[in-house]
């Protein structure tokens, strides 16, 4: 089986988001459908934000990982929520449009907000200042792990193989220098290129 540990990713981006912003925020969930990809990527870090945190939820909406429901949602959101301090989203699309809501609105620098896997988008995002922070995939580190795994069965090491193979997750965010977010990219999509995700 091979994956990227969604629950581990939003654990991570909890830690560092209570590190950087400190205890007692209010956020929102931009969520994806409703189901098991969603659940932990935006349920897992609402239980640890509300636990290790004492973060208050005060909205969430289901955007469907869609791009213009993700903007139409962040508009939403700041009409009726105005105390609203951080976004989380759940995956890169919906993320992507939260930012162009905010832009739209000039109200970027009134909010903390996240995507979800570091896409060449997302970092790009994140580079322009206009996006915070994201659980990044080590995009590639699967398909490096598949190949290795075929040539092990080819080698007749097949007992060296464990069953499941999870690529590592890093936090991508504006605190990092440009070279820095160049290293994770780089590293991340070492083989496949760094065309960016239309």
């Amino acid at each position: 089986w091979f994956n990227f540990d969604s629950p581990s990713g939003a654990k991570a981006i909890c830690e560092f988001m209570i590190a950087e912003l400190g205890n007692d925020k209010s956020y929102a969930l931009i969520r994806g459908i409703p189901g098991s990809i969603d659940n932990l990527r935006s349920q897992t870090f609402a239980d640890c934000v509300e636990e290790n945190g004492n973060w208050t939820k005060v909205a969430e909406q289901y955007a469907d990982f869609n791009r213009e429901k993700g903007y139409s949602s962040m508009e939403q959101i700041m009409t009726a929520f105005p105390e609203v301090e951080v976004i989380h989203n759940a995956n890169t699309a919906m993320g992507i449009g939260a930012v162009e809501a905010q832009i739209a609105s000039g109200k970027t620098d009134e909010f903390f907000t996240t995507a979800w896997g570091g896409t060449s988008l997302e970092l790009d995002a994140i580079r322009e200042g206009t996006l915070d922070a994201t659980p990044m995939r080590m995009s590639d580190d699967v398909g490096a792990a598949a190949a290795e795994a075929i040539k092990a069965v080819l080698e007749g090491r097949v007992d060296e193989l464990p069953l499941v193979f999870l690529g590592r997750m890093a936090i991508a965010h504006k605190g990092l220098s440009a070279a820095e977010i160049d290293a994770l990219e780089n590293d991340a999509f070492r083989y496949s290129g760094l065309a960016p995700v239309k």
